[in-house]
């Protein structure tokens, strides 16, 4: 006569030394993977400082009703990523001038310092100048007493952070008020000039403008810029590295401006960053008991082994903000 086949006590045993053992070879394999990865990366981390600037109300140029906006924007996304942020807007000289040298002095080696302007910009002589809201260009002589110069706040950033990342929502037109002006001893002819020049970057840097080489970026008539809604957009995707973030951000705008505007960056990073990265290996109890019932013959409910319930940040995610 055939009877019920029950599981013994000494087979429970084994089936539970068993499921133990291939819980513990699947934890060891993931959180090797966990460990290889970033290795191969290169993750740089350290504390995050950032330095967001608008400027709309210009004096003596067009104004740009978007720029405080975007930087209001920007400077929300970059504290959710765990930027302390230095918030300026409106900055005439000298509030640009103390406000940039505030931002430097609070940087240390080792840091991630970000930089983003929103306003407006030129260009002389291969290089980019920020405008203040109280300049004007009105003379020849005025470049260099009214504007800042961009590649040496970049070389500022270089020596007091291990990683830069700078950003440009400027060229949104042309406000040259003479045909040339002075760079040192040198005349330089600025007729015809549009848009931003390509900086080289220094070791360790990236440079990302929102619009290509000598050319104009757009406003934008949402309230904020098409750039500047792209970057909010695609920064605080989990687990996406900045250089893949930059290549979403292009995509983006080159389809909200039907291809009139495509962001251009310059790059000289040797490590890897993210917005936003991932910190924990989170092994949800579903995907655990499906890994074992597949092996394994399911036990009655009153003598299951309790599995763990590991979790990063919320019910069910496994990203957080990177400290």
């Amino acid at each position: 006569m055939l009877q019920a086949w029950e599981p013994t006590s000494a087979g429970m045993a084994g089936r539970q030394g068993l499921a133990a053992v291939l819980l513990a070879f699947c934890i060891a394999v993931l959180v090797a993977t966990a460990a290889v990865l970033p290795a191969q990366a290169g993750p740089v981390s350290g504390r995050r400082t950032a330095l967001v600037i608008g400027n709309s109300h210009y004096t003596s140029f067009p104004q740009l009703p978007n720029a405080i906006n975007d930087a209001d924007h920007v400077r929300d996304v970059l504290q959710q990523a765990n930027f302390e942020v230095v918030l300026g807007t409106d900055l005439d000289g000298k509030a640009l001038e103390r406000t940039v040298r505030d931002f430097l002095r609070s940087l240390n080696n080792g840091d991630i310092a970000l930089f983003y302007y929103s306003g407006h910009a030129v260009q002389v002589a291969g290089q980019n100048y920020i405008l203040p809201v109280d300049a004007s260009l009105a003379s020849p002589y005025d470049l260099e007493a009214q504007a800042y110069n961009f590649s040496n706040l970049l070389q500022y950033m270089g020596q007091s952070s291990n990683l830069q990342i700078a950003i440009l929502d400027a060229c949104r037109d042309n406000p040259f008020k003479s045909g040339f002006y002075y760079v040192g001893d040198k005349k330089v002819d600025v007729e015809g000039n549009k848009g931003l020049a390509a900086t080289a970057p220094g070791l360790g840097t990236l440079i990302v403008y929102s619009t290509a080489p000598d050319k104009v970026a757009y406003d934008g008539s949402s309230g904020l810029s098409p750039f500047s809604k792209a970057f909010a957009d695609q920064a605080l995707t989990p687990d996406v590295e900045v250089r893949e973030v930059v290549t979403r951000i292009r995509n983006e705008v080159i389809n909200a401006t039907s291809g009139k505007q495509v962001p251009w960056d310059t790059s000289s990073l040797t490590t890897s960053f993210y917005f936003v990265s991932r910190q924990n290996l989170l092994i949800m109890p579903d995907t655990i008991s499906a890994m074992t019932s597949t092996i394994l013959p399911r036990r009655p409910r009153e003598s299951a082994l309790p599995l763990p319930s590991w979790r990063a940040s919320g019910p069910d995610l496994v990203w957080r903000l990177e400290q």
